[in-house]
């Protein structure tokens, strides 16, 4: 397919123009655009979250979403303590040079 980055600029232009499209445009433009480009879907490793991923997965989770669970909800923070090991002492570190 040609022109593929043109439609995707094109199709963001179109999204972001409202608003109301803007928190969520990163999960939006893939949507709106998979009916005019191939859009191939990573495995669950590639992005986990517990929202929608299983908890088996994330030992092999490449990258961990901080999303929210709207059964558990917890802080961006609290998420990060729970799910990422090395959070604690990346926090102290930041927080030691600040």
């Amino acid at each position: 397919m040609n022109n593929v980055g043109e439609q995707y600029r094109s199709m963001y232009n179109n999204l972001a123009f409202d608003p109301n499209n803007l928190a969520n445009l990163d999960q939006d433009l893939p949507n709106y655009i998979q009916n005019y480009v191939p859009i191939f879907s990573l495995p669950q490793e590639w992005l986990w979250c517990e929202s929608w991923c299983n908890q088996k997965v994330k030992s092999k989770a490449k990258t961990i979403d901080l999303c929210s669970n709207p059964i558990k909800p917890l802080g961006k923070i609290e998420s990060a303590l729970k799910y990422i090991e090395e959070w604690k002492s990346y926090d102290e570190i930041t927080i030691k040079n600040m």
